[in-house]
């Protein structure tokens, strides 16, 4: 659920949606894209399990990478993608955001080495919804629904 939730907040800041013209995608950019532009991707989801059952919440890291043919112009989007994350909590997209932590960043140049590329990296606990079946499975709603719904 947290893919959604970290794209709908990009794309609500007018500051980073101005900066890139919109385009922030999952994962890969499409080839026709323009740059600027930011991609977002999960890159770690870790439970926390108890003796007892599985876990209730997740610990994720997802990293937002911005293109752009000129440093200068990653330096500038990521600081407002670090300004409009860092520090960000409340609900989004159906989820719960307790609060999004910058963890790190290093810049980086791409295939094509005259595009330049900013990585950010963020953390997050995300709460999951547990639901018992009738031969004693525990099922993931929100990883089931996040998977099918991430690319919509």
């Amino acid at each position: 659920m947290i893919r959604k939730a970290v794209a709908q907040i990009l794309i609500n800041d007018s500051q980073v949606a101005a900066l890139t013209g919109g385009n922030i995608f999952p994962v890969s950019m499409p080839q026709e894209a323009g740059f600027p532009a930011i991609t977002y991707q999960l890159i770690s989801l870790n439970p926390n399990n108890v003796k007892s059952r599985p876990s209730s919440y997740d610990e994720s890291e997802f990293q937002v990478t911005v293109f752009a043919e000129l440093m200068s112009d990653t330096v500038e989007i990521s600081g407002h993608v670090r300004r409009a994350l860092d520090g960000y909590s409340g609900r989004v997209q159906s989820v719960d955001i307790p609060v999004l932590e910058f963890i790190g960043m290093e810049d980086n140049f791409g295939e094509d080495q005259d595009i330049k590329q900013t990585v950010l990296r963020f953390a997050v606990d995300e709460q999951r919804i547990l639901n018992l079946l009738e031969n004693n499975r525990w099922v993931d709603e929100a990883y089931w629904n996040d998977s099918i719904t991430m690319f919509e």
